[in-house]
């Protein structure tokens, strides 16, 4: 849950245009309604990203050090727990976590046409759905529709130096401790990835295209999958429907 420390006073600065208040008050967290945006758990790593829309990050745990282009030759940006940051639309950083990472996080809307925003409340509708479904308990990831129907069966196949495992036995779920692993939630959207490990993800809801750089044809994951991306492999990660899933990375 998103807190604040009382005893610690709220401070305000702008430096390369974002703009971070450390120590916010709880009675902002709560008129922002922070617990109820979308959550992020992430391990240490450091990798690319652009801001495709204005974006309000409150992190809970962790440090992350920020290098903004542009700003190569200035000192980096360090951010942690109880830190309220913005990120203008079309910021491009290099994401580098020095601690793991538990951060809520939300994604400004933009004004938009009669038809588009038709469009847009009808996936905001398909991404409720996916959303609000109930989640398979920790202890027993047996009960997700897809693992619960027995005569699916298990296929194992290589794309582009990605191991793919549609529908693998709860037995090697069970034995990889799936539901202790790391977990991330996502809505659809496209971003650029490099793998700094070798990690393994076990895919719970949603549906994504994998584009491998180095190769024309993109590929598609999705529920009940069990893919394995070698460390060093560059990526395009494209949600086509929210996703939720488990990730272990190789020490």
């Amino acid at each position: 849950m998103a807190t604040t420390n009382t005893n610690t006073s709220t401070t305000i600065t702008e430096i390369y245009g974002l703009k971070i208040e450390k120590n916010p008050p709880q009675s902002k967290l709560d008129k922002l309604g922070v617990t109820t945006w979308e959550t992020y758990t992430g391990p240490v790593c450091k990798n690319p990203w652009t801001f495709e829309g204005r974006e309000t990050v409150y992190m809970v745990e962790g440090k992350v050090k920020l290098h903004v282009e542009g700003y190569e030759d200035q000192e980096p940006v360090e951010i942690g727990a109880r830190d309220l940051i913005v990120f203008p639309k079309g910021t491009k950083i290099i994401w580098e976590a020095l601690e793991p990472v538990f951060k809520y996080f939300n994604l400004e809307k933009e004004k938009v046409g009669l038809i588009s925003l038709l469009i847009l409340l009808v996936s905001v509708f398909l991404c409720a759905v996916f959303i609000t479904r109930p989640e398979p308990r920790r202890e027993d990831l047996s009960s997700s529709p897809v693992e619960a129907e027995s005569d699916m069966a298990t296929t194992t196949t290589e794309i582009f130096g990605v191991k793919i495992e549609k529908n693998p036995p709860q037995s090697k779920l069970d034995e990889l401790g799936v539901t202790t692993w790391s977990k991330y939630n996502g809505q659809p959207g496209k971003i650029p990835w490099t793998f700094e490990a070798t990690e393994t993800m076990y895919l719970l809801e949603g549906k994504v295209k994998v584009s491998v750089d180095g190769y024309d044809e993109p590929f598609e994951i999705g529920a009940g999958d069990l893919v394995v991306f070698p460390k060093g492999m560059k990526i395009t990660w494209d949600v086509i429907e929210a996703v939720s899933k488990h990730y272990s990375l190789e020490k």
